[in-house]
């Protein structure tokens, strides 16, 4: 889990590590809403191997950015495309505080997705106190087919997001975890793959307002090719 922090204000977004030296996160979180430009890449960092927000962890890991890259069709009144990645200027030390995620694959696409298979949260987003989580938090929620989910949101869920929460709310992720993991237990493989990043809902919790993520199976090109060097 990756945290993109601000100083003296403290964490803003989530994110994930891919390989040891690219960080996997949501687009709105890097775009300046009034401009549509990125924001500097001076004016935050990424901590790793962090477990409290405020408090300094023995396993975190400070490391500057050299370089953002937001999905060139990220629109920020759709939030379709909602997708980042950023080069840190230095690769992170890999350990068991440390490492990457592996990202889920077109072939395992079908079963992962399946309606109501449960998948995890986790960020130092918004609490029900309306603060930022202090703790590194989790919430496991169930998938939703996007029929359902649109439903509730006149039909603004496009094939490239995925839906996740409970109709009855109380669970959900929040403001402060954007781009951070909807990740899924693969039992096959005993490990965690990430098949959504944490884009948009309306509020947290509420009734009939599911958490929307962007999919990440419709970007498994665009992500090779900006960490090989050819976008």
């Amino acid at each position: 889990m990756a945290m993109l922090h601000r100083t003296p204000r403290g964490p803003f977004c989530g994110g994930t590590l891919l390989g040891d030296q690219w960080v996997l996160t949501a687009a709105h979180c890097l775009v300046n809403p009034v401009t549509s430009d990125p924001i500097l890449k001076d004016s935050f960092s990424v901590k790793l191997g962090k477990h409290k927000a405020r408090d300094k962890d023995t396993t975190e890991q400070t490391v500057q950015v050299a370089r953002i890259v937001v999905h060139p069709a990220f629109n920020f009144t759709t939030f379709l495309s909602d997708i980042a990645l950023l080069k840190l200027e230095s690769p992170a030390r890999l350990n068991p505080y440390v490492s990457p995620i592996c990202l889920l694959s077109e072939e395992a696409a079908t079963t992962t997705f399946a309606p109501d298979r449960e998948g995890v949260v986790t960020g130092w987003g918004h609490t029900d106190q309306g603060f930022i989580a202090n703790e590194l938090r989790e919430v496991f929620l169930p998938l939703v087919d996007t029929n359902t989910c649109n439903k509730t949101y006149d039909f603004t869920v496009t094939s490239d997001m995925i839906c996740a929460g409970f109709q009855a709310g109380g669970k959900d992720a929040c403001r402060g975890d954007s781009g951070g993991p909807l990740a899924f237990f693969q039992r096959t493989e005993e490990t965690w793959i990430q098949g959504g990043v944490v884009s948009w809902g309306w509020g947290c919790g509420r009734k009939n307002r599911y958490g929307v993520y962007t999919n990440i199976i419709h970007y498994l090109p665009w992500i090779h090719d900006v960490m090989s060097g050819v976008a």
